[in-house]
């Protein structure tokens, strides 16, 4: 279907001995120095490395994607089949519950922060290794390591935050759990870094890198519009609109980007990397790659592993809205229609199964900076990115008032359309609840209410008004062994 950028593990049994094999972060124990020795010597090795880095993240893609979901106010899931997500889904969360586990996230910064502390090694033994090089490493470990932060930091609050490798024998590994302020801080630190040594398109040529770089590998790569989009994001979770706009303005004044119009719509989704695409994990059919959420996720079985709710449909989507596709699958019709042609449509066949995750696109930076406009009262700009997103999807302009209540309803409302099944839902959800020292949010509890069992409601009512119990608790076997650590209060009573 697609031939595009892939990354796959290339790990000798040297690279596994370096990295460690156990699947507990915490336990992952101190490289042999020989090993050390022997790995850290070619170019080969640094891209050995980053393409493990990228496949690692990769299998934190379904988890988020769930995690964006499951306690949202738009889909829910077959508890037959989702067991363990659905006790999340009814705020019936134990800190044993195998979903909560977090190593695959740190399992993915211990290999950012592998490659960031041992590439100089190799610039001093391979001179077909050049400093520029490792800085534009450098730069998309940075983006990884901040982008699986951010997501730690949404989900569990407040997280241990290592900056170095577990390969390294003078790291202390069984610390404290950081403030999610300093380690939102952190990853503006790395991000604005990585923004001055990253690759953009001004600096590609064919002398930039041993890596090969075109426009479509360019989107499965961190580069710096990618690092700008993050930026904005944390900015605005931070609720530092104006730095959310400036970041969200590089991006815009690149022209790098746009919108499809809706009549290719659904080229953002199949081939991919279109051109509003900013930063998205690849899968390719050419490589025997399947994104997973056709293996677990969408409707293909019976019964349906994942439904969307009635009201999404018949509320939220106008009937003209390119979003909605085709009425047998709603929302999610953007990973399983190549197209839309009279009232069959034309649908992915068993092969076509290699969508992408996307993290970042055009549509969320216009959404993120009108937000953030309208945060700063300027509804009027705010209104026109509203529209941009909401016309090309084939819907009429909105008019609305001049008032703050009515453009966030308006904008979460846009971002449900938009970002159906994209993963955003939660956290958009968490966002807007927590802004103002938790003003609204009595938004995401009459959510969290609705989704647990009539006889668990009354208890959980008295409990969810404490914010700590929108996160997560640590998991119990890092509890467990690490006594520096406490749970989140929410979960201790």
């Amino acid at each position: 279907m697609k031939n595009k950028f892939s990354i796959h593990i290339i790990i000798t049994v040297i690279i596994t001995s370096l990295l460690g094999s156990c699947t507990d972060w915490m336990e992952l124990e101190p490289e042999d120095e020989l090993i050390r020795q022997e790995f850290w010597q070619k170019e080969g090795d640094v891209e050995a490395v980053t393409a493990a880095m990228y496949d690692a993240f990769r299998e934190t893609s379904l988890k988020s994607l769930m995690m964006g979901e499951v306690r949202g106010d738009m889909m829910w899931f077959n508890a037959g089949q989702f067991y363990d997500y659905a006790k999340i889904a009814e705020s019936d969360i134990q800190y044993d519950n195998p979903e909560v586990k977090w190593e695959k996230y740190y399992f993915t910064i211990n290999l950012a922060n592998t490659l960031i502390q041992f590439m100089p090694e190799v610039l001093e033994n391979d001179e077909l290794f050049t400093a520029t090089e490792m800085e534009r490493i450098h730069a998309e470990a940075l983006f990884i390591r901040s982008l699986t932060y951010f997501y730690l930091v949404r989900l569990y609050k407040d997280v241990p935050l290592l900056l170095s490798a577990s390969s390294s024998d003078t790291v202390d590994f069984y610390i404290e759990e950081s403030d999610e302020a300093v380690v939102l801080d952190q990853i503006i630190s790395d991000l604005e870094y990585a923004e001055t040594i990253a690759i953009s398109m001004e600096n590609i040529d064919e002398n930039t890198s041993k890596f090969i770089y075109d426009l479509t590998l360019f989107k499965g790569r961190a580069n710096k519009y990618s690092i700008q989009a993050l930026l904005a994001d944390v900015y605005l979770w931070k609720e530092d609109y104006q730095k959310c706009i400036d970041y969200c303005n590089k991006v815009i004044d690149s022209k790098l980007f746009s919108l499809e119009n809706e009549n290719d719509w659904f080229k953002i989704y199949v081939p991919g990397n279109s051109k509003e695409s900013i930063f998205e994990v690849q899968y390719s059919e050419a490589n025997k790659e399947t994104n997973p959420i056709y293996d677990k996720l969408l409707p293909t079985g019976s019964p349906p592993r994942a439904y969307f709710y009635d009201w999404v449909e018949e509320e939220l989507f106008l009937i003209s809205d390119v979003r909605i596709a085709d009425d047998r699958f709603g929302p999610i019709s953007k990973y399983i229609m190549i197209d839309i042609e009279g009232n069959d449509g034309l649908r992915r066949d068993y092969s076509q199964r290699d969508a992408n995750f996307i993290y970042y696109r055009y549509a969320d930076i216009l959404l993120m900076k009108a937000e953030a406009l309208a945060e700063l009262n300027n509804f009027f700009e705010s209104q026109e990115l509203i529209n941009e997103v909401a016309i090309r999807a084939g819907n009429p302009s909105v008019f609305l008032e001049q008032s703050i209540a009515e453009f966030r309803t308006a904008i979460l409302t846009e971002r449900a359309r938009e970002f159906a099944f994209e993963g955003k839902r939660w956290f958009d959800l968490l966002r807007f609840a927590k802004r103002n020292w938790w003003e609204n949010k009595n938004l995401v509890i009459n959510i969290l209410l609705s989704k647990a069992s009539d006889e668990k409601r009354p208890i959980l009512r008295g409990r969810i008004l404490d914010p700590n119990g929108f996160y997560l608790p640590i998991p119990e076997a890092d509890i467990k062994y690490n006594d520096k650590l406490n749970q989140n209060p929410y979960y201790d009573r």
